[in-house]
């Protein structure tokens, strides 16, 4: 059962890899600081909280063999988790979570791993800020922001007290997949509206339930 876990894992990496290439960026050693991320950032999930986000679900479930359409926004939910809603980044080492919590981050380097053939840069952040901790944001582990001809713009990030190579390659983690977009140049509803097109596909990323 275990293995079947990391190669649907695996799976469902190869489709992020597939679907954004973008993020594809290990020879990309410019990152110095926060700026790239510069702005309000909000959560993937916060997407669906518009008036098309339940009937996203609802198809989805409809190509996808025993599940309904809250087990489908269990899953997404589960999938791209987290303890924020909105990440503001005011400038090159300030983060503010939520409008509550504030802390400086300094960059200690670049982390690369490999997913099969890929090759993916991370780039990690730290705070010494004891609210932050406390609330579990010590590291920050981001890939720049990217899209698909098209697509939104939006980014993968890890984050936790935990060590960087941890948080980027523990088998725990490995389906966990934190992901960003900015506030105020995305019209959410337009957005799922594109994803009701693909509704088939997103389907195909729902592991298969154990009868």
């Amino acid at each position: 059962m275990k293995s079947k876990k990391i190669l649907f894992s695996m799976m469902v990496m190869v489709f992020l890899v597939l679907l954004v290439p973008a993020f594809i960026s290990a020879d990309d050693n410019v990152v110095s600081d926060l700026l790239p991320w510069k702005g309000n950032n909000e959560t993937y999930i916060n997407l669906f909280n518009t008036e098309s986000g339940n009937s996203f679900f609802e198809e989805v479930a409809n190509y996808a063999d025993g599940y309904d359409g809250e087990m489908v926004y269990n899953y997404f939910a589960k999938m791209y988790e987290t303890s924020f809603s909105t990440m503001k980044i005011v400038d090159a080492e300030t983060v503010i979570f939520d409008d509550e919590i504030e802390a400086k981050y300094q960059y200690i380097g670049n982390f690369n791993t490999a997913w099969g053939e890929y090759s993916i840069s991370w780039y990690i952040f730290r705070t010494e800020n004891n609210e932050a901790i406390k609330a579990g944001y010590k590291h920050l582990i981001m890939m720049p922001y990217h899209g698909d001809g098209d697509g939104m713009k939006h980014c993968h990030m890890r984050y936790g007290n935990q060590n960087f190579d941890f948080l980027t390659t523990d088998l725990s983690v490995v389906d966990w997949w934190p992901t960003l977009f900015k506030t105020y140049q995305v019209d959410k509803e337009e957005v799922v509206q594109g994803m009701m097109k693909q509704v088939k596909m997103y389907s195909s990323m729902l592991p298969p339930l154990v009868k």
